[in-house]
């Protein structure tokens, strides 16, 4: 049964993306818009002060010039209705030398006296320009024509909340431009982000029909990011295909060869019980012949705990410098026996002294293995030669035999659990198909290869290449208490 999407559509990717960043803008837009808003305000109200304040110092002079305060036409103040028709906001008064309002814009103080500090220091011959608040005073002082006898004030004052509120309505309205060009681009971005996401449906029903158990082929992406996902997951996938295959064809492997010694004890067990009358020399050859399949079984179970516990790797390696010098020839002596049963000679090539740091119970399994191998499928007296060697970086072992050595198509497999070249050779010489994946895994745990070449009737060569110095590779399973990375046996 297919499996339902049922993200909820608020966990949507795409979706939460999008309001991310239209929040995300607006946050922004209305953080920029505080941070800039008075300083914006001030700048303008600022800029209108001082505007005000040229036009008050150009009034001044044309009063200077014209002689408004001493002269004759003392009603002449053009320029005082001129700047209250520009700045409708201000309230104009032109005093003379004693205070006395001469000039008013708003028509209600004239003739009237007016002092204050503002107007005190502007008839001492300095503007000036005071801020309380929202409230501006301005004072400019009018200068005698040709000299620079003080003879009147011009005084401004004005209230800023106009300009306040027109800055801040220009910002508002700014602010309010820019949200609506910003969620106009989000919404032309939507399609862009959708079209963007969409090949993860087509990898999430993939991945779905996967964990279904339905293979289907992988989704078309293009090269991207995307496609470095489907790539990497389907190379996953099928390594797990593979691993699957793999351990259903190992349990099938395991039943098939335990069932064989089982079958065999069976049926000589039957025979022995249905011959009545057998001698005792028929006893004992069906007795032999049973204690060779339990053997064999004892082998063959011995390897698979071997091998298990190999893969799991929970013993770790006891690393040591060794000699694998000393390490050949004691094997090489203790596989003497088998060897002079079928007349091989067994040769140690000793091309330099060498050590390397390896697991040496470990690394005797895997080179003996390897020459018990070369004795058991050797001809008749034969030879075994095997060569010790090294470069700047690896021990080099060489294992090579004069046997019947191993058809090109079947080298590839045969480092694989239970895999047999000739089955029936094999089972008669008591091997159980697992000794080089045992080889191979001891090699591997030592970040080691190992490499075949071999002729048919001629012989086999196995290749193996261990790093002098085991690399500093902390492992999940083992790790040495003073931290170095070495993995050791606990």
């Amino acid at each position: 049964m297919s499996q339902k999407n049922n993200t909820a559509w608020y966990r949507s990717v795409p979706l939460r993306l999008l309001a991310g960043l239209v929040i995300g803008t607006l946050l922004i837009q209305g953080v920029a818009f505080m941070i800039n808003r008075n300083a914006v305000i001030r700048d303008r109200v600022k800029a209108r002060i001082n505007e005000i304040s040229r036009y008050a110092v150009t009034v001044a002079s044309d009063i200077s010039v014209n002689r408004y305060v001493t002269g004759a036409a003392v009603t002449d103040y053009s320029e005082v209705d001129s700047m209250s028709g520009f700045f409708p906001e201000t309230r104009i008064l032109v005093l003379n030398v004693r205070g006395r309002v001469v000039k008013d814009s708003a028509s209600t103080r004239r003739g009237r006296t007016m002092l204050n500090d503002t107007i005190l220091t502007a008839m001492s011959g300095s503007s000036v320009t005071e801020t309380e608040g929202r409230y501006v005073r301005i004072a400019v002082p009018i200068f005698e024509y040709k000299t620079t006898d003080v003879v009147g004030v011009v005084y401004v004052s004005f209230g800023l909340d106009r300009q306040y509120e027109t800055a801040r309505t220009s910002m508002e309205s700014n602010l309010l431009t820019m949200i609506i060009a910003e969620i106009l681009i989000l919404a032309l971005m939507i399609p862009a982000i959708l079209s963007a996401f969409r090949p993860l449906d087509g990898i999430s029903k993939w991945l779905k029909n996967v964990q279904n158990g339905h293979f289907a082929r992988k989704p078309a992406t293009r090269a991207n990011e995307y496609g470095d996902i489907v790539q990497t997951m389907d190379s996953i996938i099928s390594t797990l295909r593979e691993e699957d295959q793999s351990r259903k064809e190992f349990v099938s492997n395991v039943s098939h060869e335990l069932k064989t010694p089982m079958s065999s004890i069976k049926v000589l067990t039957e025979s022995l019980l249905l011959a009545g009358d057998a001698s005792v020399e028929e006893y004992r050859e069906f007795l032999q012949d049973i204690n060779t399949e339990v053997d064999r079984e004892s082998t063959l179970i011995n390897d698979l705990l071997s091998l298990t516990r190999l893969e799991d790797n929970k013993s770790g390696l006891n690393l040591s410098m060794v000699s694998m010098n000393d390490l050949a020839e004691v094997l090489l002596k203790r596989l003497q026996p088998l060897a002079d049963a079928r007349r091989i000679a067994l040769v140690l090539e000793n091309h330099t002294a060498v050590e390397a740091e390896v697991d040496e119970m470990k690394m005797s399994v895997a080179l003996s293995n390897l020459i018990e191998n070369a004795i058991k499928y050797n001809v008749e007296e034969g030879s075994v030669r095997v060569g010790v060697n090294a470069d700047l970086s690896d021990a080099i072992l060489t294992v090579s035999d004069t046997g019947i050595g191993i058809p090109e198509e079947d080298i590839p497999k045969i480092f694989q659990r239970f895999y047999r070249v000739d089955k029936t050779r094999d089972r008669a010489t008591g091997g159980t198909g697992l000794g080089l994946s045992i080889v191979h895994k001891i090699v591997t745990m030592h970040h080691g290869t190992i490499s075949v070449s071999s002729k048919l009737n001629e012989g086999t060569t196995f290749t193996v290449r261990i790093p002098l110095i085991a690399p500093r590779v902390p492992s999940d399973d083992a790790v040495s208490a003073d931290g170095s990375g070495r993995e050791v046996k606990r």
